[in-house]
């Protein structure tokens, strides 16, 4: 049953508290900004209101979880550290002399709120952010790490490895994927998407398993931004694998800047003396593809699962061309250039690469890179505290709210000329 208990005053009151807290301490400057009473009313429909025994104020519950995320600590240990740091007390809201809850309260008031409840948290404090012009949406930058499942990682055998997620590889943690960052760079577990404005506060976030590409959640990302905060960015940016035709499009359908590169081709790259497949020249309005011979051809097949059509020259055209061996490759007769259904956002995206803005803008997108850095580094997001998808989820929303709070922190305590500097950038 919720049923907001009036606080009772201790016989010290808050005069010790006072004495001994000082007051440039990181969580007297959080209190300064953040009124945390709103998380009661956020999840008081996860609570029977006339039924059961008194619950534990949420607000006191949260800002324990708030605690023992910004500092990474265990919910066995946050509890011990709440009974004895005075800071520590005093931010929750406990009478110096007051007990403190048993640390399975946390395992409860997690199971109880749930992703969704989280969620709308993490939200809360990124409409805070907005209000105090801290988010303005008009560069934001998107990125992808990943996180360690919380189990040992699979050993796979040969056959196991040509389908590794098929069937999922841990029964103990079946939401867990083998994923990869690199060529290189392998991993067991699951990927944060992470939307972050170009003031350093993260505006979204989603999990998936490890195995799903990092470029797929970008439109819900995007998406879930304008619904719940009516946030459109003007500019984004993000790596390569961000620039697929289909991702391209749908920026410059919500009139999205997308700065972000032009990835490698696919496919067989050319030998250093073979033309490139930019020389030849696709004419959307004729349907005809134009080789640097001046030879023209409309002939085309479309090949399975592919986003495209492959125009193909005949072997008379071929035959004489005296670009012959700049063209074709090994015993090949005749050209064939796939053009893709997205060649007209690729080939805008590769001209404005080329100009000084592109340039300019091109140098945020670090930022977010450090960002997640601080996330795994000082918060523990590196490796997953629980198994399961949702569980993970619930994680990943504390980590950034936590860091949100901190940088706000942060900016608000700049002066209005260093604050301006902060938010004109890029």
């Amino acid at each position: 049953m919720l049923k907001i208990k009036p606080q009772q005053q201790s016989f010290y009151g808050d005069f010790l508290y006072d004495r001994v807290i000082p007051k440039d301490h990181l969580l007297k400057k959080i209190d300064k900004i953040i009124d945390f009473s709103f998380v009661n009313d956020v999840v008081k429909d996860c609570y029977c209101p006339d039924f059961g025994r008194p619950a534990i104020e949420p607000v006191k519950l949260f800002k324990i979880a708030f605690l023992e995320y910004l500092y990474n600590i265990s919910d066995v240990r946050i509890m011990k550290e709440v009974q004895v740091n005075m800071a520590y007390k005093w931010f929750v809201g406990y009478q110096a002399d007051e007990r403190v809850p048993d640390d399975s309260t946390l395992v409860v008031f997690r199971k109880r709120l749930g992703e969704k409840k989280f969620k709308q948290l993490f939200d809360s404090i990124v409409a805070k952010a907005k209000a105090y012009g801290l988010v303005t949406g008009d560069h934001q930058m998107v990125d992808a790490t990943d996180i360690q499942a919380s189990v040992a990682t699979p050993q796979l055998t040969k056959e196991e490895k040509k389908k590794p997620n098929d069937p999922p590889p841990s029964p103990l943690d079946p939401d867990a994927q083998f994923g990869a960052k690199s060529d290189k760079r392998k991993f067991f577990g699951y990927k944060k998407h992470t939307l972050m404005d170009k003031s350093e506060i993260i505006t979204g976030v989603t999990i998936t398993a490890g195995g799903v590409t990092d470029d797929e959640p970008l439109k819900e990302l995007i998406q879930e931004q304008q619904n719940t905060h009516a946030i459109t960015p003007r500019k984004l940016s993000g790596d390569s694998i961000y620039g697929t035709g289909e991702n391209r499009r749908y920026l410059n359908h919500e009139n999205i800047q997308a700065i972000i590169p032009v990835g490698e081709t696919t496919g067989p790259k050319p030998k250093p003396n073979q033309l490139k497949r930019e020389a030849f020249t696709f004419d959307s309005e004729t349907h005809t593809v134009t080789c640097p011979n001046k030879q023209t051809t409309s002939k085309f097949s479309v090949p399975k699962h592919a986003q495209g059509k492959s125009f193909y020259f005949s072997v008379k055209q071929c035959r004489n061309c005296p670009l012959m061996t700049q063209c074709l490759s090994g015993k090949a007769k005749y050209k064939t250039i796939f053009i893709s259904e997205y060649y007209h956002e690729q080939q805008e995206a590769k001209a404005y690469q080329t100009t000084e803005e592109y340039q300019d803008l091109r140098q945020a997108r670090g930022i977010i890179e450090h960002k997640q850095a601080e996330e795994k580094r000082f918060h523990g997001l590196e490796r997953a505290r629980c198994r399961g998808r949702p569980k993970l989820a619930i994680q990943a929303y504390l980590t950034s709210l936590v860091v949100n709070v901190k940088r706000m922190v942060t900016l608000r305590n700049m002066s209005p000329p260093e604050l301006a500097v902060v938010l004109n950038r890029f």
